[in-house]
């Protein structure tokens, strides 16, 4: 959400008469962005269906690749730019499957006379030549494909692609509602459990990784910190954390210093609380991002060169990370854990002062990519 609603607000400033046509599963989605720019007139609610005259994706794509049928409906038509943002989707950490799913829906949507750009991806390795070559044909299509990490950018430069360019997730820009100003800190941390993360471990259950986050907690508690836990994504249909989150709440016993967030919030409310605690545990990787822009240090938990690229190579800043594909058992997990915590706390001018820094140099750049997109025109 805060991509999109970071580049609503960003492309507004550059062009106040542009009108928004969002694809979402739901119209509570949109809602929500709508209330967090402040431009519900402008932002409109569309199923990804609606784009294609017989209502069906897939059933596009096949009549558009194998009999060249004009598939799109006139308020496809109507569309002046058409923006795919980031993610993994376009790698293989979710399965061949997916993949190939994502390739054909972004296929089908691509009219040929119409400006299109994948923005701020995280692409490939692909490990196949057949995956190689379709993911390939469709990103040749593309007229612009932003990158937020270097890797990928390298890896499609390699294959030969002009149409790259390297840029820094949207969401490490402030949000249309959001209050940069200085707060004191508390002696808070605040938890961000992943119903994901564990996968991505060399051997680790469900069961075994939610005892290490009721472990992490009381750990925590000892030291005399309050906690927030904070679920970072709701919607169930896409692994939501809130039902792992309400299993470590009701595990731990010490209720009166742990606050469980129940309800979504906005982006910008969620900003407010990190710019208020001392520190943020993120299993997922945007609430670490949003750390990044209030100066806040985080433990981020880490799967793939997406986090690399950012907190690493970026920012200069491994110390943050701690990655959970080196991992079989959860107690030498929790004791790097607590290892890094505390060498993170030991350091935290030094890191808070480095991402001060890494934001001067970053944000403008990122500001203008979104001004760039606004200005672009058709390959």
């Amino acid at each position: 959400m805060m991509m999109v609603e970071n580049f609503i607000h960003y492309s507004h400033q550059k062009d106040p008469e542009i009108q928004y046509y969002v694809v979402a599963e739901d119209e509570v989605h949109i809602n929500r962005i709508k209330e967090a720019t402040g431009l519900g007139e402008q932002i409109f609610y569309i199923k990804g269906a609606e784009l294609f005259r017989n209502n069906s994706v897939m059933r596009s794509f096949i009549l558009k690749k194998i009999f060249h049928v004009d598939v799109y409906s006139d308020l496809m038509k109507k569309m002046d730019k058409i923006l795919v943002f980031g993610g993994d989707d376009y790698t293989e950490i979710y399965g061949m499957k997916y993949l190939y799913r994502q390739l054909c829906y972004t296929d089908a949507m691509k009219p040929k006379e119409t400006y299109m750009a994948l923005v701020g991806q995280s692409i490939g390795p692909f490990k196949r030549k057949f995956t190689r070559n379709r993911a390939f044909s469709l990103f040749g299509l593309m007229d612009m494909i932003s990158l937020r990490e270097h890797e990928s950018y390298l890896y499609l430069k390699k294959y030969g692609f002009s149409n790259i360019v390297e840029m820094t997730d949207l969401a490490l820009l402030p949000l249309a509602k959001e209050d940069s100003k200085a707060i004191t800190k508390e002696n808070t941390i605040i938890l961000c459990p992943s119903e994901l993360m564990y996968r991505h471990a060399k051997k680790i259950s469900r069961e075994e990784f939610i005892e290490f986050n009721i472990q992490l907690c009381r750990c925590l508690l000892n030291k005399g910190y309050k906690l927030i836990l904070l679920p970072h994504v709701w919607d169930d249909m896409i692994g939501g954390d809130l039902a792992i989150t309400k299993e470590i709440y009701q595990a731990v016993a010490d209720k009166e210093n742990i606050l469980l967030v129940e309800e979504p919030v906005l982006p910008a409310q969620i900003r407010y609380m990190i710019r208020k605690s001392r520190l943020l545990i993120a299993e997922r990787m945007h609430p670490a991002i949003s750390c990044l822009e209030c100066e806040t240090p985080s433990l981020v938990f880490s799967y793939g060169r997406k986090y690399e690229g950012i907190f690493k190579k970026l920012y200069g800043l491994n110390e943050l990370l701690i990655d959970i594909r080196e991992y079989d058992d959860i107690k030498s997990l929790l004791s790097d854990c607590m290892k890094k915590l505390e060498n993170i706390m030991q350091q935290y001018d030094f890191i808070v002062d480095r991402i001060k820094k890494k934001n001067n140099e970053a944000q403008p750049i990122t500001r203008e990519h979104i001004y760039n997109i606004v200005d672009a025109t058709q390959k």
